[in-house]
């Protein structure tokens, strides 16, 4: 949420639940939240819809196709995604990992870096990249003299715009949309097990907004 300093906020200070200007509050005061109570279920929902200018195959899988060399008569075609997506519990842990260890790396890569006694976390995301939209990757160790850590790294400009369309990219910039904060709670929880799993803590709530 942004506002100006002037703004007036819902607040608990000084024992008395009133109105203060933003630039009133300290840490240590508490201040009004609204949260949809209502639920409304999301089925599906189709790449193609997120993705601008995809083309879809005979199978109902989601390409780009770029043209080159002399009159454009080269046609390269980028490896298919699936386009129909199920959005449920492992969907939504997916977007938690994405959202506490996920980043987007040179426009078309999905990438997410695990600590080094994380494997299972990786083969986990694995695993649900490759159901649901038919993209894999391997484990990637790193070494250095102060860590070790691990990466996965899904090559995908469409998969990469498809994060970035519904979760933003950049830890300041990733936010959870409406749609998502109102699914039924049997598959909230999996965002939230994604998130806690990561680096997301229930102490940092800056790291991620919601829109």
């Amino acid at each position: 949420m942004l506002v100006t300093e002037e703004h007036p906020i819902l607040s608990y200070k000084d024992n008395k639940i009133q109105w203060v200007q933003l630039n009133m509050l300290n840490e240590g005061d508490y201040v009004a939240l609204s949260y949809p109570t209502e639920t409304e279920d999301v089925a599906e929902i189709k790449v193609s819809d997120i993705v601008k200018n995809v083309n879809l195959n005979e199978r109902g899988e989601c390409s780009y196709e770029y043209k080159g060399g002399k009159f454009n008569a080269f046609v390269h075609t980028t490896k298919p995604v699936k386009n129909i997506i199920t959005v449920d519990y492992e969907l939504m842990k997916l977007f938690g990992y994405y959202l506490s260890e996920g980043s987007i790396a040179d426009k078309d890569c999905v990438r997410f870096t695990f600590s080094a006694d994380e494997e299972n976390y990786c083969r986990e995301v694995i695993s649900i990249m490759e159901s649901k939209f038919g993209v894999s990757a391997r484990v990637e160790k790193t070494n250095s003299e102060t860590r070790k850590w691990l990466s996965l790294r899904f090559h995908s400009t469409i998969l990469a715009n498809f994060f970035e369309n519904i979760l933003g990219r950049g830890y300041k910039n990733k936010t959870i949309p409406q749609w998502i904060i109102k699914l039924p709670q049997n598959k909230q929880k999996g965002i939230m097990a994604g998130l806690i799993r990561g680096d997301g803590t229930l102490e940092q709530p800056s790291l991620i907004g919601a829109q």
